[in-house]
């Protein structure tokens, strides 16, 4: 039996190919569904070929200080409320064959028509400007750092958007890559506490990441009076069955680092572990996003299915026109050919005769005998007079080029432009009318 992870790869490399291939279908709302969807499920797949805890929490309660004071990243990486606004993760990943931090862009690129995921290296600065303005097309950004704390090159950090509820689709993104993470950290400051936003958020956490044992982590002591202790007092009274070593004050400076990260460390160890009830919710969100594509696929099979019945239309269609034509081709061929004889016998015979007639007139025949007797001029005379008397009984017959064209107009195929006055019959124009499709 097929594996979850398996399963989802095989079904965004058909979503992969739907994208690629919706060109032909020219329908932009198919495609922004399409990729819509692409977005959740391929973040699924990365998520769940890492191992990614996932840092949430409200805007501005300082989870871009958290993960920069654990990674003593420069102030000029990720630069101060970077988080506002932003609407893409930013993956925290540890590589053990780079010395220094390096930044890249994982985005839809369209090519030719044709959408595909790729992935770009960027500049310290580049990759500022697109944290602080990412555009539709944008999945998630990545920074690459050295072996510090988690130590593999398979697990990461997910700096998440921060919540708000004026955004749905901004919300949808939000939520799907906390379902789709191993673990979550969630940051929360004294002054955000007692926010209703903050209220209904926990709640929301409570209720849909219980099982994963999410860790949380008060900001700001250092600007804080009690180092917040009463902030935690206060986290403690109202979410009571959280245990002590998930609840953890962060704060800048190194007293303050000495004491958090060695307790980071060991609920790390201890929480991030997946388990079975977790594993669960997660495999119910990929459902339901597969669920909500099924009305997508279903526009995609009804116009895939129009086309092709159009295409059969056409291809019909065409065929019986050029049966038609070749039809009537074949019949213009035997009737033109059939009149071009006529014309040549009539023509013919009206020749010999007057050819006939006048020699027996003029007693040429008793010339032509004498063959000594001015040989070469008698023979010139009588090509000459022979030339004459085909070209009257041409002016008194109907040329070949009428011929043609009156086969054509009666046939109805073709109709021939009126002639200029001043035109030759070669310089005659042919226009195309439509053929009809029936009558013939």
């Amino acid at each position: 039996m097929q594996t979850p992870e398996v399963l989802l790869l095989n079904f965004n490399k058909t979503l992969e190919i739907l994208l690629k291939s919706s060109i032909i279908l020219e329908d932009y709302e198919i495609e922004e569904n399409l990729i819509r969807i692409y977005k959740k499920t391929y973040l699924s797949q990365v998520f769940f070929n890492k191992y990614i805890i996932a840092v949430s929490g409200l805007q501005g309660v300082g989870k871009t200080t958290f993960l920069k004071n654990l990674y003593d990243l420069d102030d000029n990486i990720l630069e101060p409320n970077i988080g506002r606004g932003e609407k893409i993760p930013v993956l925290f990943s540890e590589n053990e064959s780079i010395q220094k931090p390096t930044f890249s862009l994982t985005y839809f690129e369209k090519i030719e028509q044709k959408t595909f995921i790729n992935e770009i290296e960027l500049s310290n600065n580049e990759f500022n400007k697109k944290a602080k303005n990412p555009n539709d097309r944008d999945l998630y950004l990545e920074i690459k750092l050295p072996y510090k704390l988690l130590n593999n090159s398979t697990a990461s950090f997910a700096l998440l958007p921060g919540f708000e509820s004026s955004n749905e689709e901004f919300q949808n993104i939000l939520f799907h890559s906390l379902i789709s993470s191993a673990s979550c950290i969630f940051v929360l400051d004294e002054m955000r506490f007692a926010d209703y936003r903050n209220k209904n958020y926990l709640n929301l956490i409570m209720e849909k990441f219980s099982s994963a044992n999410p860790i949380f982590i008060l900001t700001r002591a250092d600007q804080s009076e009690d180092d917040n202790q009463e902030l935690l007092e206060n986290f403690k009274r109202q979410y009571a069955n959280i245990e002590d070593d998930r609840i953890i004050i962060f704060g800048i400076g190194k007293e303050y680092k000495e004491k958090y990260l060695p307790k980071l460390n060991d609920a790390l160890l201890k929480y991030v572990n997946n388990n079975f009830n977790f594993r669960k919710v997660q495999l119910e969100q990929l459902n339901k996003i597969i669920i909500e594509s099924r009305p997508i696929l279903d526009k995609i099979e009804e116009k895939l299915l129009n086309l092709k019945i159009e295409n059969d239309f056409r291809n019909y269609e065409v065929e019986n026109y050029l049966k038609v034509l070749r039809e009537k081709i074949e019949s213009l061929r035997k009737d033109f050919s059939k009149k071009l004889f006529s014309n040549l016998n009539t023509k013919g015979g009206e020749a010999k005769d007057k050819i006939e007639e006048y020699l027996y007139k003029k007693n040429w025949l008793d010339i032509i005998k004498d063959k000594f007797r001015r040989k070469f001029k008698v023979h010139k005379e009588l090509e000459d007079i022979i030339k004459k008397i085909w070209n009257e009984v041409d002016s008194n017959n109907i040329s070949l080029n009428n011929s043609i064209e009156d086969i054509l107009l009666l046939n109805g195929l073709l109709i021939m432009e009126s002639k200029n006055k001043n035109s030759t019959e070669n310089d005659k124009l042919i226009k195309y009318e439509s053929v009809p499709t029936n009558g013939w």
